[in-house]
Formats: structure tokens, C-alpha cells, sequence
């Protein structure tokens, strides 16, 4: 593959942005605030990255497939509760595997995930802090050693409370407040990342 011609996260997301299934992808810089950051923070493992998951699919996938577009190297996973209006599993293909699940659910995560590891997961589900925390409890610990967990668009943000429970999850927390780009409530990002 010719590196210098790889597009950037940026350019990628601009082929979903306006895309009319942009649902499910098209947040992630419009609604919000995120391409920008993403950008930097996972370029070190855009070649090396074998295994990424996100919670929370929505329709047309987009957001799977701009990951599949970016991680050239690495199968995609996703999972979600519910099949959608357009049947989500419909985008599976040798790369993306699309699994319908509560990832609240260690029963789910067993069946889904036993023997799985991964470089990346992405909590883009329910934005409930109650779901964030166990999904977090359930999925770290399949996060490979030097990998990250991001967990998006955190609700009713506070400190010092909200900020401290996020804080306690990991001694490699970041706490990434990207409120003042566009004035949501919401554009906050939890980074966690694993110990090599």
C-alpha cells in the first residue's frame, strides 16, 4: 500500500458525513466534535491495529465502515441491541461483523466476545452512565496491552462527582471535554488506555 496516499481520518469521514444513512457515523463531526481528536489519537495504531469493536452500530453502519476504510488491517466489530429499520447485519462482511446484543450483559459479551481481544473499543451505546460503567467492567479486560478504550458523549457531566468516578475506573484516564467546539452538552470523551 502507498502510505503517502492513505487519506486521513478526515477524509474518510467526509465520504459518510452527508451520506443519507449518516445516522450512524455522521455524529461523530457533525453533531459532534470528535474526527479532530480521533485523528491524532489513533493514527499510532492505524497499520497495527488488528481487532476493533464499537457498541452502539445504527443504521447503515457508517461508522463501522469508516473504520474498516481506516483500520486497513483490522476485522471490525460491532454490536448493538436491536437490527434497525434497514437489518444492520445486512452490512457483515469479511471485515465487519455485526452482532445483535446488550453489552451490558456479561452473558452477551461471553457469547459474543469469549475468545476475542482488541486494539480499540469504541462505547457509543446508550450514553447511560449505568451502561457506560458495565460495559467498561465487562470489555477492559478484553482491551489488548497498550490498547484504548473510548467511551463517547458523556451525559449530565460534572464535577467533581462524574469526573471522579471516570477518574477512579483506570489510573489511565483521560477526561477529554470538547464542549466549547460546538456548545454541546454531551462532547465529552472518556480515554482509557491499557498498560503495555
Amino acid at each position: 500500500m502507498n502510505y503517502k496516499l492513505m487519506k486521513s481520518l478526515q477524509d474518510i469521514y467526509l465520504n459518510y458525513q452527508y451520506h443519507p444513512e449518516a445516522m450512524g457515523c455522521g455524529d461523530k463531526g457533525t453533531t459532534h466534535s470528535y474526527i479532530e481528536y480521533y485523528q491524532q489519537l489513533l493514527e499510532p495504531y492505524r497499520e497495527v491495529a488488528t481487532d476493533i469493536l464499537e457498541i452502539g452500530v445504527a443504521p447503515g453502519a457508517l461508522s463501522l465502515r469508516m473504520w474498516e476504510e481506516y483500520f486497513f488491517n483490522a476485522s471490525i466489530y460491532g454490536i448493538d441491541i436491536q437490527e434497525y429499520y434497514d437489518n444492520i447485519t445486512k452490512y457483515n462482511n469479511d471485515r465487519i461483523k455485526i452482532d445483535i446484543g446488550n453489552a451490558t450483559k456479561k452473558e452477551d459479551i461471553d457469547r459474543l466476545y469469549l475468545y476475542n481481544t482488541f486494539d480499540f473499543i469504541l462505547d457509543d451505546g446508550s450514553h447511560s452512565l449505568r451502561d457506560q460503567l458495565m460495559s467498561f467492567e465487562y470489555l477492559f479486560p478484553k482491551v489488548n496491552p497498550g490498547g484504548i478504550y473510548i467511551i463517547e458523549d458523556i451525559q449530565e457531566y460534572y464535577e467533581p462527582a462524574i469526573a471522579d468516578i471516570f477518574r477512579n475506573l483506570h489510573p489511565n484516564v483521560d477526561i477529554v471535554d470538547r464542549r466549547h467546539i460546538k456548545g454541546r452538552y454531551d462532547d465529552i470523551i472518556i480515554t482509557i488506555r491499557k498498560d503495555k
